[in-house]
């Protein structure tokens, strides 16, 4: 025999559950799939920081490439480092 008076609360359990999920997963959908605010381009390029050469002129071919290359390796690094901070430093470890 069929009984239709049963108690028991567990199909309303598994119904929240599955709503919950379906929320928590649109949530995320949504934010997943959410668009990036646009940057907006103000236009101002001109502005110039402090240590920036006025005479400093934009690389057009290879050959100026090379030229900075050999302007670079001119630099004699070594010979310009201080490292005795440094070096007193890793004697005192």
């Amino acid at each position: 025999m069929i009984k239709f008076n049963n108690k028991g609360t567990a199909h309303f359990v598994a119904i929240l559950l599955v709503l919950l999920v379906a929320v928590v997963g649109y949530a995320g959908y949504v934010v997943f799939y959410q668009e990036d605010p646009e940057v907006v381009d103000t236009g101002d390029y001109t502005s110039q920081t402090s240590d920036q050469s006025a005479d400093t002129e934009p690389v057009k071919s290879t050959e100026d490439i090379d030229k900075g290359i050999q302007d670079i390796e001119k630099v004699d690094l070594n010979s310009q480092l201080d490292t005795s901070d440094l070096d007193a430093e890793l004697q005192g470890i």
